[in-house]
């Protein structure tokens, strides 16, 4: 502070003072400092004649502004799936900082979301890893990181959609059956919507019938509800009206040949002046009996099936009962490994070990592959070779396509190996009835073994089943040994398992209780010999109960069941019957 005295030539000088020295002082020369939060008056006076001038100090906090901010890259991840999101965090320093709230932000892209928060979400796949500008700022200050992160198709999300033609040509009034195949086969929500760019021209009704209006082109698109993915058909309307398809018929509705024959089924499109006499043929069942584009039908293995013919002008259809007689092919319903993961050395060799449901499947063949032969490799037999450190999935697929994985990862050998000095079963013995499951517990020592992985194996399936997690199953009345093995050492350890009938009712005899068709795709029919059902239950392979009906039905509706093996009990007024099933899709 300076203090200033008049008249200039009067010969005082000046004395400063504070009114609180505990939060501002001041020197002679009228230096004030800051001590702590507060008020004070500070106060020239001069020396002779007392004069008074005085100013008014207020001492507030420091502001403490924030000096870094790091963004915690650990939590962005490489692979993040669509739908699925991970909060990110970032550091600001200095810890008493006094804005220390992050916004974050991030650069155009269209597979990956940043809320503000810091929440980051999968959106879009992006088929490889993408790089993107992530910033985080705190009071003024930022932090930049440019990972390379790659967006995956959630589970069961559609990844495209293919349309049967690209381009086709009608005549006005003239009809052409669309048909459009979502991907992947397992997707969950295959719902798609049908568009025509030009409804003067040709027009699209919900299931793709296109019908030509008038001369000209037009072009159908297709897209599906999940993911907006879309394909597109050409088409093109010509001349006058066309004389449409009214209906289909075929020469036989009924015929039945052998595993391995052949019948030609001929189609007749009416009338007899249609326009576009165009078909296509498909089997119900193509396990049992199939059919080429001219109709012919071809015997593969026992059973029933339907082949149907369809007009492309129309989507009119006409079917045929098809009966395949000769020796039944079991066809598989699943495959477990040994191992769904396993821990490798580099040099090291491992022995996988693929069980084909049912036990007595026809072609219990197996093919091996590895998505990373360089790093792992498998033989036809399953045997495997670590070659280097990393990762690799091992795929086993039955004849008919269903499939198990096992994932591996190998490491340097960089650590002494543990070897396997034992293994144990609790409990040792267990009694279980038809259609019950139990767990059981593997006990390996020493607890800090290097290769922890074993095999299980059940001694009758027919009796009892044991799953890649020690689960059992009583199938049928009987007695089997459940054995449990350690890759490493080759010890067992073994479960003696006894399955008895069902106590609280006596069991119906097998002869009066009829369940078909098995395999099922949609319905199944219960004959009891005349006797009321009671109440139906159906359990999948691990026990747990996935139906339950009540009252005296005959019909058993499982359409909406996924493809496996289940156990349906009949309780009747003359017992308890269970039948295995198996549902195929």
């Amino acid at each position: 502070l300076s203090a200033t005295i008049t008249p200039d030539n009067a010969e005082e000088t000046v004395q400063w003072s504070t009114s609180a020295a505990a939060v501002a002082s001041v020197d002679v020369n009228g230096l004030v400092t800051a001590i702590a939060p507060g008020e004070a008056v500070i106060t020239a006076t001069t020396s002779e004649s007392g004069l008074t001038a005085e100013c008014r100090v207020t001492v507030v906090e420091p502001i403490i502004r924030v000096t870094k901010v790091t963004i915690d890259e650990t939590l962005v991840p490489s692979r993040i799936k669509v739908g699925e999101s991970v909060q990110l965090a970032a550091t600001v320093e200095p810890e008493n900082a006094v804005d220390k709230t992050v916004t974050w932000s991030i650069g155009d892209n269209e597979y990956v979301s940043l809320t503000p928060d810091g929440v980051l979400a999968g959106i879009k796949e992006t088929g490889r890893s993408q790089s993107v500008i992530i910033t985080a700022t705190a009071g003024g200050i930022s932090d930049v990181c440019s990972p390379r992160i790659r967006v995956e198709a959630a589970a069961g999300a559609v990844t495209g959609v293919r349309l049967d033609c690209t381009g086709i040509t009608v005549g006005v009034g003239g009809t052409w059956q669309l048909n459009a195949t979502v991907e992947p086969d397992d997707a969950q929500n295959k719902s798609v919507t049908w568009e025509s760019s030009d409804e003067s021209v040709a027009t699209v009704d919900e299931n793709g019938l296109v019908t030509g209006k008038s001369a000209g082109n037009a072009t159908v698109t297709v897209r599906t509800v999940d993911g907006g993915y879309t394909a597109q058909c050409s088409v093109t309307v010509e001349g006058e009206e066309v004389v449409a398809v009214t209906g289909v018929r075929l020469d036989y509705e009924v015929i039945t040949i052998d595993v391995g024959g052949t019948w030609q089924l001929n189609a007749t499109v009416e009338p007899e002046d249609a326009e576009n006499k165009g078909v296509t043929w498909e089997s119900s069942d193509e396990t049992v009996a199939t059919v080429d584009e001219n109709g012919l039908v071809t015997g593969k293995s026992a059973g029933s099936a339907t082949v149907t013919v369809r007009t492309v002008d129309g989507g009119y259809t006409a079917q045929c009962s098809v009966t395949v007689e000769g020796e039944e092919t079991v066809l598989p319903t699943g495959v477990t490994l040994s191992h769904t993961t396993l821990n490798m050395q580099v040099g090291e060799e491992a022995q996988l070990i693929a069980t084909v449901q049912p036990a007595d499947a026809t072609d219990k063949s197996i093919t091996w592959e590895s998505n990373a032969p360089e790093t792992v490799s498998v033989d036809s037999e399953g045997r495997l070779t670590a070659h280097k450190a990393g990762t690799a999935v091992i795929t086993a697929r039955t004849v008919n396509g269903f499939s198990a994985f096992c994932m591996v990862t190998v490491e340097e050998d960089d650590e002494p190996e543990v070897p396997v000095t034992g293994i144990s079963l609790s409990p040792t013995y267990i009694e279980l009835t038809e259609g019950e499951t139990a767990q059981l517990t593997v006990t390996i020592e020493p607890e800090d073994a290097t290769d922890r992985s074993i095999s299980w194996e059940s001694s009758d399936e027919d009796i009892a089943t044991v799953g890649a997690d020690g689960t059992v199953r009583a199938i049928a009345a009987g007695t089997s040994i459940i054995t449990v093995t350690t890759t490493d050492g080759g010890y067992t350890a073994e479960c003696r398992v006894t399955v008895v009938g069902g106590t609280d009712v006596e069991m119906t005899a097998a002869d009066a209780v009829t369940v078909y068709p098995n395999p099922v795709r949609d319905v199944l029919n219960v004959e009891t010999g005349g006797a009321a059902v009671v109440r139906m239950e159906m359990t999948d392979a691990t026990g747990h109960a996935v139906m339950s009906i009540e009252g005296d039905v005959h019909t058993v509706d499982v359409s909406a069941l996924p493809e496996g093996l289940y156990f349906l009990r009949i309780e009747t007024g003359g017992g308890v019957t269970v039948r295995k099933i198996v549902k195929r899709m």
